[in-house]
């Protein structure tokens, strides 16, 4: 049986934003940026916040912590978008960092982005460079996983969306519910 969603994006280059309406054109439901999103408002029995990561946080995650007790009898769970590849250790400590408190039971999904250079503000990629230039002063046996893939990508565009990684947060909304009877 296919629910209701909400479906709730906060996207800075597009990728985050593509999942969401991927989604929402199989699934249906109401589209929102989170700048229209509203907790009180909503009616569906399903939510899902698709979040993008940026520097080991999820933008605009503290909408999703504000708004939990309304939703409080809803079935919720965010869809973080990332550049690097999916690796199950450093998920769980993304997960551990950002989903504590009143979150830490929100299930959350990852699918892999895009990297677009040509988007990027000049913020943005002072940053990166800043990010760039601490990775190589590390040794490779002393690199992450995710500093390896960053340097491997990190002066070139790439775009990595596939919406297979929506499968899980479709098996997830199918599941049924812990309120429903």
């Amino acid at each position: 049986m296919e629910e209701e969603i909400t479906i709730v994006y906060s996207s800075k280059y597009g990728s985050t934003k593509e999942y969401a309406q991927e989604l929402h054109r199989r699934r249906g439901g109401k589209l929102l940026p989170i700048k229209h999103f509203n907790a009180k408002k909503v009616e569906t029995n399903v939510v899902v916040f698709f979040a993008p990561i940026y520097a080991f946080g999820l933008l605009n995650l503290s909408v999703l912590e504000r708004s939990i007790t309304r939703l409080r009898n809803k079935k919720v769970a965010v869809f973080c978008v990332g550049a690097s590849p999916y690796n199950p250790k450093e998920f769980r400590r993304l997960y551990r960092k950002n989903f504590d408190g009143p979150l830490k039971d929100i299930p959350a999904f990852y699918g892999r982005g895009a990297w677009q250079l040509e988007k990027m503000t000049n913020r943005d990629k002072l940053m990166l460079k800043l990010v760039q230039q601490k990775i190589k002063t590390k040794t490779k046996s002393k690199m992450a996983p995710w500093e390896e893939e960053f340097l491997s990508f990190y002066k070139k565009s790439w775009n990595w969306v596939d919406f297979s990684y929506l499968d899980p947060v479709e098996e997830w909304m199918d599941a049924k519910s812990p309120f429903e009877e």
